[in-house]
């Protein structure tokens, strides 16, 4: 049974990993609407594609849902370019689907803005712990016809027993205080042997 989780914004959840280096951040730096006004160090905005992002702090960025990039090295980001207006030049934008890049796990808040993948993640554990539940009530519930079967078996065994020795008090009830006399005694002998003799005659 496939399991297939609903949001269609987890099919791209991370960015490729993108080398920024020193003059690509001067370069954007330059060319920039805002940034060069913004901050006093060269730097590049990227945009965080989540909408409910929650914005971290201590990273220097000016707005909401941004994050700076102010050091050149691997990037979860993605890069595109637009053409200036009136002009050749292009401009380019930096985006990322989380910020930081990665998206952030938190285990114990539900509510965690930007927690899409983990929030996938205990969907799928829910899911296999519902089969596992259901896996181990299947367990028990064949162990639970065993023992049912078992028992069954038991008691009509009991049962047969308990029957057989009912007809045997019955038949020992039937026979109680009859003696047997010589002449029976010479009777039953007499037929055993001539039962004896027919079968050799034969």
């Amino acid at each position: 049974m496939r399991y297939q989780l609903s949001s269609t914004w987890l099919k791209c959840p991370y960015d490729p990993l993108v080398y920024i280096s020193q003059e690509d951040i001067d370069r954007h730096f330059k060319n920039s609407l805002w940034e060069k006004d913004d901050y006093p160090f060269n730097c590049i905005e990227v945009i965080v594609d989540d909408p409910f992002a929650c914005p971290y702090t201590g990273h220097g960025a000016v707005r909401h849902q941004a994050w700076v990039i102010r050091k050149p090295g691997y990037y979860r980001v993605s890069v595109s370019f637009s053409t200036i207006q009136k002009s050749n030049s292009m401009r380019t934008h930096y985006t990322m689907k989380h910020y930081r890049g990665m998206p952030y796990f938190n285990y114990d808040n539900d509510r965690c803005h930007n927690n899409y993948v983990s929030r996938a993640f205990h969907k799928v554990l829910d899911f296999y712990s519902h089969m596992e539940r259901q896996i181990h009530n299947e367990i028990w519930l064949t162990q639970q016809t065993k023992i049912e079967t078992y028992n069954r078996l038991k008691n009509k065994q009991i049962m047969r027993k308990f029957m057989e020795r009912e007809q045997l008090r019955k038949r020992e009830k039937r026979v109680r205080g009859v003696i047997i006399t010589q002449e029976t005694k010479s009777f039953f002998q007499a037929l055993a042997i001539g039962s004896i003799f027919k079968k050799e005659a034969a």
